[in-house]
């Protein structure tokens, strides 16, 4: 007999039993999924990257984000500099994966959530925070990075970094990338909001994904992922990124978004698979 759940429209998320590793299986994306998604995946040879690259992703590279002017005109009235992301998915070296798994408490359940924060630089979008927290919500990783790259626009407004932030940092993308390989295994399952993003960010192939913008579109419609701002407040009545974003309040916000899913999966009440777009 299924287990009751407390209700999951409640702010305080209180389960009858500690949630497990198994309740986020079903919520796993196949390889199909990564694949579509963008994700990266393990090249033909060690430390590269491979990415399928559909329609929907292409575009004209002579052309720049911000005001689709060519590159190789002047900055534009918005920036005194063109920012873009050619490297997105053209820059496939140095990419890691985890290693076996790692030994840890009983009590510790191998689930994360992940968010990372990005700049422009001259090289394109580059890490600038990554943050890791824990199923209760605490914070088990954080830093700010300093790209490899020239500074042209924190991006401030989604980033919540200043440029003073991302400069006077330290820690570097290999310094990040090592951190994680002593917190993270090849078992670890990690959520995020498009996390694919994150995961070329952060330049890591991993296969154990639950992701928050494909999870809750399945419920709804498939062909449609929802920002992380709208699913919060409509899931969790919770108002996010007011005025910019923050890494740890996202990756917290994944946490309890997935708390809900695994309640109502649990319930009986989740619709998430359909036959064009079946996980299983």
């Amino acid at each position: 007999m299924t287990e009751e759940f407390i209700p999951t429209a409640s702010l305080a998320m209180k389960y009858r039993r500690p949630i497990t590793y198994s309740d986020f299986l079903p919520f796993l994306l196949n390889e199909w999924l990564l694949i579509k998604n963008h994700f990266p995946t393990p090249g033909f040879e060690v430390g590269k990257a491979q990415f399928y690259i559909s329609g929907d992703v292409e575009r004209d590279d002579e052309k720049t984000r911000c005001c689709q002017q060519e590159t190789s005109s002047p900055g534009c009235e918005v920036q005194p500099f063109h920012i873009h992301d050619y490297n997105k998915f053209h820059d496939l070296d140095n990419y890691i994966q985890f290693g076996s798994p790692l030994l840890r408490g009983s009590t510790d359940i191998n689930v994360f959530a992940i968010d990372c924060e990005m700049v422009y630089t001259r090289f394109g979008f580059e890490l600038a925070r990554a943050t890791v927290v824990n199923m209760n919500g605490d914070i088990i990783y954080d830093k700010i990075v300093h790209p490899s790259g020239e500074l042209l626009d924190p991006n401030t407004k989604y980033s919540g970094l200043t440029r003073e932030d991302v400069e006077q940092a330290t820690a570097t993308l290999q310094t990040v990338q090592s951190d994680l390989q002593r917190i993270l295994d090849k078992d670890t399952i990690l959520i995020g909001h498009s996390l694919e993003n994150d995961m070329i960010a952060l330049k890591i192939i991993h296969d154990k994904i639950v992701d928050t913008s494909i999870v809750f579109s399945m419920n709804t419609s498939p062909n449609r992922k929802r920002g992380l701002k709208y699913l919060a407040m409509k899931h969790l009545y919770r108002a996010i990124q007011i005025d910019s974003h923050d890494s740890a309040e996202d990756a917290r916000t994944c946490v309890d978004l997935m708390k809900i899913a695994i309640s109502m999966y649990q319930a009986g009440t989740w619709n998430m698979w359909s036959r064009n777009n079946e996980v299983v």
